[in-house]
């Protein structure tokens, strides 16, 4: 019984080029309401700078709520409506 051997073309083809990037910011795509503040569509959020952890951004990107965006690279804090 032999193995398939995987050549170095094939496994490259498996390994993304670059590694994606951290979730620093997150903008939103509706109005979302956070530590008691409900912040309007468009607003960019920055993780750190909101205190949003990782898990609760990623559950806004994955409900369509919210996409990762590149941080800003002097963030001010959003302001709720």
């Amino acid at each position: 019984m032999g193995t398939k051997e995987t050549t170095a073309p094939a496994l490259a083809a498996a390994v993304p080029a670059t590694a994606p990037a951290p979730l620093e910011e997150i903008e939103l795509l509706e109005p979302h309401e956070h530590a008691g503040r409900t912040y309007p569509t468009g607003a960019r959020l920055n993780l750190a700078l909101h205190k949003l952890d990782l898990d609760s951004a990623a559950w806004l990107i994955g409900l369509k709520k919210a996409v990762q965006v590149p941080p800003t690279l002097n963030p001010t804090p959003a302001q709720p409506e």
